[in-house]
């Protein structure tokens, strides 16, 4: 599977054969190695999804449809760290040893305690090809872009997958971490201004970190730093998924149709299933994001990231026979007002005709209450250039988009807290 140079770079696609591969073949081989996966429940043995197989009445020869899967029980976070702290220190549900194993790392947390990352030279391998799919859809080719992340390292697992994966697809990779000392900060944008970096991979609360910061240096972000100065357009998160490093860190991307992110279907099986029920809901329909993965050795079944998206299946003209995932935000941000759940991108969406609030550094925030079912939706907006902006038709745009009574707090620039990784766009109040 490892390629030094990557295929030939007029090819539409990455891998042609298998991204274009008939709908019904690609669902055959998912049928083929998600038994595989099965048997290897029973055969390594993996004690944690063994249980799960055998309670939806599943033994070692697997499933006679992909529709079964549907009866495996849902996995959730909590589950892995019970069984690490059950069965220390790397839980039953490990696919390989950790002998066999040739990276660790850990989750980075944000749900709760982290959880231990093992990857072996397969599973990189895996991750760092459906990567490269990403990168080619993109126009992205080997050799011809000078490329930053800023993921956290350390005993975080992102900094050196993200650094690995670019530098096997082929791209001088700069490393420089996440934005938490200023004075590294600087050393960093005169780099930048240096070398005029071709591609960032930034969170957006660090991408907004360093678009301030340089402007405080007297500097211009796009003229000076390579930095894209388009105003940011929420959309873009339909553009990629992901479901951590901890099930599958490259999901997928967009084709230059712009319809939802192209999902590695040969590698993963993509669910979006109602939680309460595990059942698949129909395309189209928000529900959580289920990913099975059937090719790495450190596998997971159907486990629950706990994301909300909508799948949608139809054929795509770029030739590409994947099922394409639209991913809407984390269920833990989603605010309830009366019968609605509304998510942050839904306020993005109303909001984006009014420019001075779609500026490159303009920081918004939903407030939940905890005490008290919500009549309304409070959004807090700390808006980049406020001498421009009609309240009034802000608040009634919001309200009229998505159906609800609308409160918004204006608040002084500064006063929205600025994160260094993900950044915060729900706060629970009493």
């Amino acid at each position: 599977m490892t390629r030094s140079t990557g295929p030939n770079p007029g090819r539409a696609h990455w891998d042609p054969e298998i991204q274009t591969l008939p709908r019904d073949a690609l669902l055959a081989l998912q049928l083929e190695r998600l038994n595989r996966q099965a048997a290897r429940a029973f055969d390594v043995p993996v004690p944690f999804f063994r249980r799960k197989l055998e309670a939806a009445g599943v033994g070692r020869d697997g499933l006679a449809s992909l529709d079964d899967l549907q009866r495996v029980p849902l996995t959730v976070k909590q589950e892995l760290r019970d069984s690490e702290a059950e069965h220390p220190p790397f839980g039953d549900y490990r696919g390989a040893r950790a002998t066999d194993c040739v990276r660790m790392a850990t989750t980075t947390g944000t749900s709760g305690r982290p959880t231990i990352l093992l990857w072996t030279r397969k599973d990189l391998e895996i991750d760092y090809e459906a990567n490269a799919r990403n990168q080619w859809r993109a126009g992205v080719r080997p050799g011809d872009r000078i490329y930053v992340t800023a993921h956290p390292g350390y005993l975080n697992g992102g900094e050196a997958l993200v650094r690995g994966a670019m530098e096997y697809f082929g791209l001088l990779t700069i490393s420089i971490g996440p934005p938490d000392d200023e004075r590294e900060m600087r050393k960093a944008i005169e780099l930048f201004q240096m070398v005029k970096p071709t591609q960032y991979r930034f969170f957006p609360g660090a991408w907004k970190k360093y678009y301030e910061l340089a402007k405080q240096m007297g500097l211009d972000p796009e003229a000076d730093l390579g930095m894209a100065a388009s105003e940011p357009d929420p959309r873009a998160q339909y553009r990629s998924a992901s479901a951590g490093a901890d099930a599958f860190p490259y999901l997928g991307t967009a084709c230059a149709e712009d319809r939802g992110a192209h999902m590695c279907d040969d590698l993963i099986i993509v669910e979006s299933v109602d939680p309460a029920t595990g059942s698949r809901v129909p395309a189209g329909s928000r529900g959580h994001l289920v990913v099975t993965t059937l090719e790495r050795d450190n596998f997971v079944l159907r486990y629950d990231l706990e994301d909300v998206v909508h799948i949608e299946d139809d054929p795509c003209a770029c030739g590409e026979t994947s099922a394409r995932v639209y991913w809407h935000g984390r269920a833990k941000d989603v605010v309830r007002v009366g019968d609605e759940q509304l998510l942050p991108i839904d306020v993005e969406l109303a909001m984006l005709e009014f420019s001075a609030l779609m500026g490159p550094a303009t920081f918004f925030q939903l407030v939940r209450k905890r005490s008290q079912p919500q009549r309304s939706l409070i959004v807090r907006i700390e808006p980049e250039r406020d001498d421009a902006v009609d309240r009034a038709k802000v608040q009634e745009r919001i309200a009229s988009e998505l159906g609800v009574s609308v409160e918004i707090e204006w608040v002084a620039r500064g006063s929205t807290p600025r994160a260094s990784y993900k950044s915060e766009y729900v706060v629970d109040e009493d």
